[in-house]
């Protein structure tokens, strides 16, 4: 999947698509039998720097206690992941000390959601999440969520500030 962006902005909507856009299509595959198919949610547009820049600030990870995870929100439709883990892996607190930084780590926006490449630390590259405005954070779709936290930007040791 190549996902709109100024690499690649042969793949998105032009204005003209979008206000000629008269139908969608879904295409499912199946055995032969009874089937109930839900859609939650098709939408097509451009986001604005409104609808994501929820999405710039500091984090807690629980999987990761203790370290810093911050987005950058460049524009609309891109983002910076950052943070750090702890030497001793998963799971395992940060010291601010031994800490391992990583970033920045390139994502996609599109409105409430953004996917993050984090093949560049050991993830996978396309890994989806969805802003929560309850938690307030991201929940992705891996069973993580990322928590945001009051301090906004600025982190720049592996250890979150008490």
């Amino acid at each position: 999947i190549v996902p709109c962006s100024e690499e690649h902005p042969e793949v998105c909507p032009t204005a003209h698509n979008l206000a000629d856009i008269s139908q969608v299509g879904l295409w499912t595959e199946g055995v032969e039998g009874e089937f109930h198919f839900q859609v939650s949610w098709i939408g097509a547009g451009n986001a604005t720097e409104e609808e994501t820049e929820a999405f710039d600030g500091n984090y807690s990870d629980p999987n990761h206690p203790g370290c810093a995870r911050y987005i950058v929100v460049n524009d609309a439709t891109t983002a910076e992941v950052y943070g750090a883990d702890a030497a001793g892996g998963e799971g395992v607190p940060c010291d601010g000390s031994t800490d391992v930084a990583w970033g920045p780590l390139a994502a996609v926006l599109d409105g409430s959601q953004i996917t993050v490449d984090f093949s560049p630390k050991g993830g996978p590259s396309n890994l989806m999440g969805e802003y929560n405005t309850s938690l307030p954070g991201i929940t992705w779709e891996d069973g993580n969520g990322w928590v945001k936290l009051a301090q906004h930007r600025g982190v720049t040791t592996g250890r979150l500030p008490p």
